[in-house]
């Protein structure tokens, strides 16, 4: 789908503005920040005579043993709605995210994060970390994960994307995850989420997120080749 030009301008600003007033200073955890970010990041971006960008984000709850992110691993969940006179497309994705780089967690940190990562996967490939910034000079990044599918011991790989990072398991026969190169979240959320080819279509996901509980998502059923 073509992106207007005029829409491409109004995301980045909208982002800028959304990240600009969030000093991590004031957002000391993850959660506090994650929820202030996304409130600001939901909302109508674009609207134009042919085109209309939006942007619908949802914190995930974490209160209790039984919350939505015990269950699912996901600290937010983001979906990009695009409506032309040609095509309407809904793409989402689950996130979770961490204060500063997810390449340098501590290994204790690193096996929390892996374990999430797994609970995600079980709803969708569509998966994404956030780097919470540790200073306000610096801006949030993404970085796509992925687990891979595994043939006997080698792990399959996308071929048109790089992973700069991977997590083991301090067990071997359980899955690595893949962490993709950093991206800032302007970058990720137009190159990679609403024009190229990351990010759940699939309605049911979809119409899952639309509900912090994430009471709605159901396990993807997955074939995987012998």
């Amino acid at each position: 789908m073509k992106i207007p030009a005029a829409a491409a301008r109004a995301l980045s600003v909208h982002v800028s503005h959304a990240v600009e007033r969030l000093d991590p200073r004031r957002y000391r955890q993850e959660a506090s920040y994650v929820a202030a970010l996304f409130a600001r990041l939901d909302a109508i971006v674009y609207r134009g005579s042919n085109f209309t960008l939006e942007l619908k984000s949802t914190v995930v709850c974490d209160r209790g043993p039984n919350s939505a992110e015990s269950k699912w691993g996901a600290d937010f969940g983001i979906v990009a709605s695009i409506v032309s006179n040609d095509e309407t497309a809904e793409k989402g994705v689950l996130g979770q995210a961490k204060r500063g780089s997810l390449v340098k967690l501590v290994p204790s940190e690193a096996e929390l994060f892996r374990l999430q990562v797994m609970k995600m996967s079980v709803a969708t490939t569509a998966m994404v970390g956030l780097e919470v910034p540790t200073s306000s000079s610096t801006t949030p990044t993404v970085r796509i994960l992925e687990v891979p599918t595994m043939h006997g011991t080698v792990p399959i790989q996308h071929t048109f994307r790089t992973y700069e990072h991977r997590i083991q398991a301090p067990n071997p026969t359980e899955p690595l995850i893949l962490l993709g190169e950093p991206v800032p979240l302007a970058r990720y959320l137009y190159a990679e989420l609403i024009r190229c080819l990351h990010g759940d279509t699939n309605r049911a996901f979809v119409s899952g997120l639309a509900d912090s509980s994430l009471t709605a998502l159901r396990a993807e059923a997955r074939t995987i080749e012998g």
